[in-house]
């Protein structure tokens, strides 16, 4: 058995990426370590390590996935860290179809017997880790349009950890799109 540390994903386009990096810069109090541009995402499920024969039953699941679900904007506006030194940007509110996305993400990965982290899905990106607690002002809007979904492996090493796409699907569900958030 090998095994791949998974998680599917969505990854910004370059105008949120370029904002997102922006700030992902800093200044950042106490010598956080900023995520690089190129690791900037939006995750939706962490499988962890996933043995790679599973693989086609991802990837099936993350096209029928992509065939269903609607695309939608989500606009970032709120940050923060959490008491493990993350800092963050989040939306006010999870649009509804990324949530659905996200459930519905849940349910297949469930069938498959994948066993995910089970707390309340807290849509964001992570901008910086080892970031000590500090009141940031309130950011620019960042407009982040959810529009495909993405199979990403994790690979680490010394300089930290680096992320592979593996499969990508876009999502053309409904065609209705959600009003911005």
């Amino acid at each position: 058995m090998s095994a791949m540390r998974l998680f599917f994903a969505v990854w910004p386009d370059d105008a949120a990426r370029a904002a997102l990096a922006r700030l992902a810069a800093g200044p950042w109090p106490h010598g956080a370590r900023p995520v690089a541009p190129e690791a900037l995402h939006l995750t939706l499920a962490f499988l962890g390590e996933v043995d790679e024969a599973l693989l086609p039953a991802l990837t099936a699941l993350g096209a029928r996935l992509g065939q269903r679900c609607a695309p939608c904007r989500m606009r970032l506006t709120r940050a923060g860290v959490w008491p493990g030194g993350v800092a963050w940007l989040a939306p006010a509110r999870t649009p509804a179809p990324l949530a659905g996305l996200v459930a519905a993400l849940g349910a297949g990965l469930g069938e498959l017997g994948v066993r995910t982290d089970t707390r309340r899905f807290k849509p964001h990106v992570t901008l910086a880790r080892r970031a000590a607690p500090w009141t940031p002002g309130a950011p620019a809007a960042i407009a982040y349009p959810i529009d495909h979904l993405a199979l990403l492996a994790s690979d680490t090493g010394p300089g930290g950890a680096r992320y592979r796409t593996l499969a990508r699907w876009p999502l053309s569900g409904a065609k209705r799109r959600a009003a911005p958030v």
